[in-house]
């Protein structure tokens, strides 16, 4: 099955370069502002910060496989030389009696809508790639992990071209509960999770913070589709706003990647 996602890593390539990336930013507040990073990754420069040339096709269609045992792998507190420090303050830690059970790569966009002169987060959109198996048998799973959103920003398209991404594990929304729009997480198989935010950590401003996120008991009595308990969002690529707009209510749509690992 991996030797057939590599045949078809080309014409996943085309459609990459032809698929719309969103991105309808208000720079005329800031012309010298640009998103994630510098320089831009595009299509055109598909080998940006991607070191590991022979897992590309990895980062198309990694749910060509799912179920893998991750429950031993030390993700996401890996060898972070320049974060280790901060992530042992606890904002990051996950509950003690919680174990890894699925690893994903989000691919999609942050959106805002801009509010007396500032873009104001309104929730994300993204499609989620199962990458517990390819993990699972990687000889430097941690290193791995952290440079798979770097050429998913680059190459996987979001929205998919097509209807529905056949490829997608775990659809990623916001929606609105009390008043509030809270994020959902939902499987292919029906298993989902509502979240809230109980912890944050920025490593650098040009990038969305890193997350830990809860389960919010939204749908009581259905525990037993339960997807996960704790949610991380780590390694983040992108999805930063400009700084300022002019145009009150305008929703802009910014672009990002991330990890996303899923206990219980």
């Amino acid at each position: 099955m991996l030797a057939a996602l590599f045949t078809l890593l080309p014409a996943f390539t085309g459609l990459a370069a032809a698929a719309p990336v969103p991105g309808d930013h208000d720079t005329s507040s800031a012309d010298d502002w640009t998103p994630y990073p510098d320089p831009n990754p595009t299509p055109a420069h598909p080998d940006y910060a991607w070191p590991d040339h022979d897992h590309k096709g990895e980062a198309w269609a990694p749910s060509y496989k799912t179920g893998c045992d991750v429950s031993t792998l030390h993700l996401p507190k890996y060898a972070y030389d320049n974060h280790t420090a901060d992530w042992d303050h606890g904002e990051l830690m996950v509950p003690e009696d919680q174990r890894l059970k699925i690893v994903t790569i989000g691919r999609g966009v942050q959106t805002y809508t801009c509010k007396s002169g500032v873009y104001v987060s309104t929730g994300a959109m993204a499609d989620l790639y199962d990458t517990s198996c390819i993990l699972s048998r990687a000889d430097d799973y941690q290193s791995f992990a952290a440079n798979l959103p770097y050429y998913a920003y680059d190459a996987v398209p979001y929205p998919w071209p097509e209807h529905e991404n056949p490829y997608r594990y775990i659809k990623h929304e916001f929606v609105e509960y009390q008043g509030e729009n809270v994020p959902k997480w939902t499987r292919t198989d029906g298993y989902y999770m509502y979240g809230k935010k109980v912890g944050s950590y920025s490593p650098d401003e040009k990038n969305i913070p890193w997350l830990r996120l809860e389960y919010l008991p939204i749908e009581a009595g259905n525990e037993d589709h339960l997807l996960a308990k704790t949610v991380l969002r780590t390694d983040t690529v992108g999805g930063v706003p400009p700084p300022s707009c002019h145009e009150e209510g305008k929703a802009i749509s910014v672009p990002y990647a991330a990890n996303y690992y899923f206990y219980a």
